[in-house]
C-alpha cells in the first residue's frame, strides 16, 4: 500500500488529523471551535525530509500576553515513525493500538 492510501485510509476509518490540518489551523486566528477538533487526537503525516510516516498526537498550549491577546502553538508528540516503503499496514495498525491511537 503506498504511504497516501496509508494516510487516506487511516484518516477516514480512524479520524486522525493530516498535516494539511495542522498548517490550516496554524494559519488561522484562534478558535476554540479549531481547538476541541484537533487537540488530543491522532495525528499522521509524511515526514519529507527522512522518508518517513508520523504517527502521534497533537496538542494545543494557549498562552495570553495580556488579558486580551491569547496566542497558540500547535505541539505534536510524534510517537513513532515509519519509513516510507518499509513496513505493512497491518505493523501500522498494531503499533497504533500499542499507544493507544486507534
Amino acid at each position: 500500500m503506498t504511504e497516501n492510501k496509508i494516510i487516506d485510509y487511516f484518516v477516514t476509518k480512524y479520524n486522525f488529523i493530516q498535516q494539511k490540518d495542522i498548517e490550516l489551523i496554524e494559519n488561522s486566528e484562534l478558535d476554540t471551535r479549531n481547538y476541541n477538533k484537533i487537540h488530543g487526537k491522532p495525528f499522521i503525516c509524511i515526514n519529507p525530509s527522512s522518508s518517513s510516516i508520523e504517527f502521534g498526537t497533537i496538542f494545543i498550549l494557549i498562552d495570553k500576553y495580556d488579558e486580551d491577546d491569547e496566542y497558540y502553538t500547535i505541539d505534536k508528540n510524534i510517537l513513532f515513525e515509519c519509513n516510507l516503503g518499509e513496513i505493512s499496514l497491518e505493523e501500522i495498525i498494531q503499533k497504533c493500538k500499542l499507544f493507544n491511537l486507534i
